[in-house]
């Protein structure tokens, strides 16, 4: 997945920006483009300073470490992140889990910042990361009670569904280079392998990608996760 880019002229040298003229906010759209363009790997304050046309100190204004600037990054693609999904609130509760971590796996799939900001970085959700998702995370888990289940097993339902989803679409990124097609083809698969020998694996090649993470296999794994969720309420009752 190729990350976007917002690559400018590279023609004459940018005129210097003054330090009053800068914002925090600024400075956070500036990351963002950077990002895209060379990846969150490739964000280094001094390159963010010449994309920004300033001095790398007026940064050090605003955030005081890389790691301050990164955590305002994820709040922020956070907020971005959620501002793309759907509520969903008029489904019953088992079709709008459904819709909304497919809406969940999409956006990633789309915006490899957004992935790495949120899915890379999840354990290092700090103060203001942490302030955008929490309550997020309590009008699920009050759906999710209002709908049958225990405060722990809404919780349990969450997490189940959502490290899926989040598996499932690092697991893409990870095994899919910017120049490559997502899926193997079918043939790729199965012309090196003895069928006679394997014949339970020669039909799993035709019938998975041995990624684990191709559509159909996604839809699968979403199905069985919640009839898993299912059974789990009716119990309850």
């Amino acid at each position: 997945m190729p990350h976007r880019s917002s690559a400018a002229g590279a023609d004459a040298p940018p005129t210097r920006v003054s330090r009053g003229s800068i914002s925090a906010e600024m400075i956070v759209e500036g990351a963002f483009e950077l990002a895209g363009r060379d990846g969150v790997d490739g964000l280094s304050m001094p390159k963010l300073a010449r994309h920004l046309s300033i001095g790398v100190t007026s940064i050090y204004w605003y955030f005081k470490s890389k790691d301050e600037l990164l955590d305002a990054l994820t709040a922020e693609a956070l907020i971005r992140f959620y501002a793309q999904l759907p509520t969903f609130e008029e489904l019953p509760w088992d079709e709008r889990l459904r819709e909304h971590f497919r809406a969940f796996r999409r956006v990633f799939r789309e915006d490899d910042v957004l992935c790495d900001l949120i899915l890379l970085r999840s354990g290092h959700f700090e103060g203001n990361s942490l302030a955008v998702w929490w309550p997020r995370f309590e009008s699920i888990l009050v759906q999710l009670q209002d709908a049958g289940f225990s405060s722990r097993a809404a919780a349990d339902a969450y997490f189940v569904l959502s490290v899926y989803v989040r598996g499932a679409v690092v697991v893409e990124r990870v095994m899919t280079p910017a120049d490559h097609p997502r899926p193997s083809t079918t043939y790729q698969r199965t012309s090196r392998l003895d069928r006679d020998a394997y014949p339970l694996t020669y039909q799993a090649a035709l019938e998975h990608s041995f990624t684990g993470v191709a559509d159909e296999e996604f839809e699968r794994g979403l199905d069985l996760t919640i009839k898993g969720l299912r059974d789990s309420v009716a119990d309850q009752d």
